[in-house]
């Protein structure tokens, strides 16, 4: 099941095509030319098979004047390893070029490292080496860093994505603060919901200076994403804790149990957590 931020990062690429192409640009260091305009296309990647593949977003690439692409772009979000990707890339990439009937290139983005160099390892397609998948990766390494403001006014997007692979390094504060002034020129549900983006991803230090400089003691999200991503990693700590506490207490925690935590409001979970330091068995942690 996708997960809001993977939800929120794919319509960010999805509905601005020219930051998309901005980035591969940037971080491949690829040039598609100056004449050529993205579109996007349908992300259905269909087959005779009865099975559906969807990509996260798809574009074309059309030089000026003529009507059908020289090239695709399939541009996949990965926020953590998922075994099925390295099965479904390659039909990605091979359904859309007998589409389109021109080269298509396959870009993973993909905000941690770790998560970067799990998607970039080639995919041996026949097991002996002769077809093989190599995906191109966008990750930290090759992010761009974004720390002007004019740069972040040109590509609010490309700041955005900057902030969540930079927010929490040696750059943060000069990364958000690019990316804060050029959102002032947005309209103001995209303005709320990149600057609390921006929040979510600076390093405590980082989001403690633009704090400062926004004369605000904390900052409050506005969007309904951000304070629902807020909730549910609240949630999510405070399962852990329950769960923690359990196990250090020599109680077996199986799935069944985990579910039944995990199904629990926060508030209900402080008193789980409560319970948990005392109870005789799980049997009691409900009662």
């Amino acid at each position: 099941m996708p997960s809001q931020l993977h939800e929120v990062l794919v319509a960010l690429l999805r509905e601005h095509p020219e930051a998309a192409v901005a980035l591969i640009e940037r971080a491949l260091g690829l040039a598609f030319g100056g004449d050529v305009r993205a579109r996007r296309s349908s992300e259905t990647l269909a087959e005779v098979d009865p099975a559906e593949y969807r990509a996260d977003a798809v574009f074309e690439l059309v030089p000026e004047g003529a009507s059908k692409p020289t090239r695709a772009l399939i541009v996949e979000v990965q926020l953590r390893q998922d075994p099925a990707k390295r099965l479904t890339w390659p039909v990605y990439q091979v359904g859309l070029r007998r589409r389109m009937r021109c080269p298509v290139l396959l870009v993973v983005v993909a905000p941690s490292a770790a998560t970067a160099r799990w998607c970039a390892e080639p995919i041996d397609i026949d097991g002996v080496g002769g077809t093989v998948v190599r995906p191109f990766v966008i990750g930290p390494s090759n992010m761009p860093v974004v720390t002007a403001e004019a740069e972040a006014a040109r590509a609010p997007e490309l700041a955005v994505l900057s902030v969540i692979a930079h927010g929490k390094g040696a750059n943060g504060a000069a990364i958000g603060r690019a990316a804060l002034a050029a959102f002032r020129r947005l309209d103001d549900e995209r303005a709320k919901l990149y600057v609390d983006l921006v929040f979510l991803h600076l390093s405590a230090t980082a989001r403690a200076a633009l704090e400062h400089d926004m004369k605000l003691e904390k900052y409050e999200y506005q969007s309904d994403f951000a304070r629902r991503y807020v909730s549910e990693g609240e949630v999510k700590g405070k399962t852990n804790a329950v769960v923690v506490v359990l196990e250090t207490r020599g109680f077996h925690v199986d799935d069944v149990l985990r579910k039944r935590i995990e199904a629990c409001e926060a508030d209900a979970l402080d008193d789980l957590l409560r319970r948990a330091t005392s109870v005789g068995s799980v049997d009691d942690l409900f009662s």
